[in-house]
């Protein structure tokens, strides 16, 4: 991944200016990056694009290329809005969570989870307590041994199941699914986790796109939310 991003920067660097967002793709393409695409940037004439290598910023004249957090200070805060481009994909993909939702509903958050990791069951554990204090947790699948593991099986499996949320239960519980599916619907949700850059679980999402690493208990992610 990171090779991949090295690379393409170096060869954007050397490339002549881009008139336009049509030449500008063509350029990303030749060089190798997919599922290519540019929108707006919350930055002065810069383009955001996405790619399956995740988010970069380029200039509209194509010199300059960013990698890395784009950080914005508005009103004495600092908020990270370097993923703000991939909130779009990460909604379409709200027919395949699975949603534990709070009864007065404050905040959403989406959760990349792996049934494999210690702080994600610890997370699921305290899932009364998020919903009450008005958090909707979402989930989606990011088996970090990757889409070959058992993990990345059982997890399928379990995404594909009648009820989902029984199922992510049991398993987040101890109790593993017997079947074992080839990675299919999750793959989708996997790959948008690349995209973030994330390389561990759980991993949280906001709703402005911020990503928050590791395990946070309640109280203090609602905290955190507020501000």
């Amino acid at each position: 991944m990171k090779k991949k991003v090295a690379t393409l920067l170096g060869l954007l660097i050397a490339t002549s200016v881009f008139a336009d967002d049509a030449k500008l793709q063509d350029q990303l393409e030749k060089m190798g990056a997919t599922n290519i695409k540019i929108s707006d940037s919350p930055l002065p004439n810069f383009r955001s694009v996405v790619s399956d290598q995740g988010v970069l910023q380029i200039s509209e004249d194509g010199r300059f290329v960013i990698e890395g957090s784009v950080l914005e200070l508005k009103d004495g805060t600092v908020s990270d809005i370097t993923n703000r481009p991939l909130m779009a994909e990460l909604e379409s993909m709200k027919k395949e969570m699975i949603i534990f939702p709070a009864k007065n509903q404050k905040h959403t958050v989406t959760v990349f989870t792996d049934i494999s990791c210690g702080y994600c069951k610890l997370l699921h554990s305290q899932m009364k307590e998020y919903n009450d204090l008005g958090i909707t947790i979402r989930y989606l699948a990011f088996p970090r041994a990757g889409l070959r593991s058992q993990t990345a099986r059982q997890m399928e499996a379990i995404w594909q199941a009648e009820d989902r949320n029984h199922s992510l239960h049991q398993a987040e519980s101890g109790h593993l699914p017997a079947k074992q599916l080839t990675p299919k619907l999750i793959k989708k949700q996997y790959d948008l986790g690349i995209k973030f850059g994330i390389r561990g679980t759980p991993n949280i999402i906001t709703s402005e796109g911020e990503v928050i690493g590791g395990y946070v208990e309640p109280k203090q992610l609602l905290q955190m939310l507020e501000k």
